[in-house]
């Protein structure tokens, strides 16, 4: 009778194998290569180096405009650890960056702290689900936090340590969502006229007006002589005719994105037990699918005042005193937050 299939198959392939060897065993032995000539596996190698180093050099010159930084920021977030030294070279910001772009990047470049504050605070927030009456403000408050935090612009790049809590409270509720935050900050600015005018009235901080944000700390002034002395850099720099320099304290500032009327009234409630004057409605937008309800709350204790008039210091002489009331009004501006804090945790 007839063999199975699978028998005929094999013996085929047996046919076939054993011919194969026994041609390979009978064939003469090649005359050594006298480097004239490649074999077979050679030029395989060689087709294949010359195929891989073009393409490692487009990668090493592309991924850092291709958004190489967004991938290590994702690697950071899922526990990937600190990356080797050459990915750390390959996603190296250029020499040539700003000192602020070097900052925002920083987060994105290692595992360093201020990313893993921003990145536990969006992994902390609570999203309403698909079977939630909220579930079209969860995802516009993924999206939201996921551009304020995870991709944090800003110029300090990350959530201010004294208000992370707070942030993580406001969050931990899904009906809202933190827009921006300050935790509050003083700064100079250099203000320019836009047409050229020289005097100091013709430069009033305005929309109308070039600034420039120097010395800005969130943690007050230590050492009062340097950071008001106007023979170090920056601020000799900025010492040049039609060139005023305005001392600032800015305070707490939040906004805060409600799901519903009901929740924002809510929120604006409870914030005006503390921010009775400095509480309000910043925005409504109505919208096809839901309304957007924005709540600002933002503290009292600021300070605006001129520093230099084209290089020439309109107050001297204490600077201490100076110093004082500047880490006094933030010292204010601090305890009021954390009563905040403790109000949220109660009523919210």
């Amino acid at each position: 009778g007839k063999l199975p299939r699978h028998t005929m198959g094999r013996a085929r392939v047996n046919y076939h194998l054993g011919a194969w060897l026994l041609q390979r065993e009978c064939a003469p032995t090649p005359a050594p290569n006298d480097g004239q000539d490649f074999c077979g596996p050679k030029k395989t190698l060689l087709r294949f180096a010359l195929t891989l180093v073009p393409l490692l050099y487009m990668m090493w010159c592309g991924l850092p405009r291709c958004g190489f930084s967004c991938c290590s920021g994702v690697l950071t977030h899922y526990g990937a650890g600190r990356f080797p030294d050459f990915l750390r070279r390959v996603a190296g910001p250029a020499v040539s960056m700003s000192e602020n772009q070097l900052r925002r990047r920083s987060r994105t470049l290692c595992d360093c702290k201020v990313g893993r504050i921003n990145l536990e605070l969006m992994d902390e927030a609570a999203m309403a689900g698909e079977g939630s009456v909220n579930s079209d403000f969860g995802m516009y408050k993924k999206q939201l936090l996921d551009r304020t935090l995870v991709n944090d612009k800003s110029p300090k790049g990350s959530v201010d340590m004294r208000i992370v809590e707070l942030v993580r409270e406001v969050n931990r509720h899904e009906e809202f969502a933190t827009a921006q935050s300050c935790s509050g900050k003083v700064l100079m600015m250099a203000c320019t006229a836009r047409d050229g005018a020289l005097d100091p009235w013709e430069a009033i901080i305005g929309a109308n007006v070039n600034k420039t944000r120097v010395k800005q700390c969130h943690d007050g002034i230590v050492n009062a002589e340097e950071y008001f002395s106007l023979e170090t850099e920056p601020l000799r720099s900025l010492c040049g005719d039609g060139v005023h320099i305005w001392l600032k304290v800015e305070p707490f500032d939040l906004d805060v994105d409600c799901a519903t009327e009901a929740d924002a009234k809510r929120f604006l409630a409870i914030s005006k037990t503390l921010y009775s004057r400095r509480a309000m409605v910043q925005s409504v937008i109505e919208g096809r699918k839901r309304d957007k309800w924005r709540i600002n709350v933002h503290g009292n204790q600021r300070l605006e005042m001129p520093l230099t008039f084209s290089g020439h210091p309109v107050y001297s002489g204490q600077a201490q005193t100076l110093a004082n009331i500047v880490n006094a009004k933030l010292a204010k501006n601090w305890a009021l937050t954390d009563r905040f804090l403790h109000v949220l945790r109660d009523n919210l």
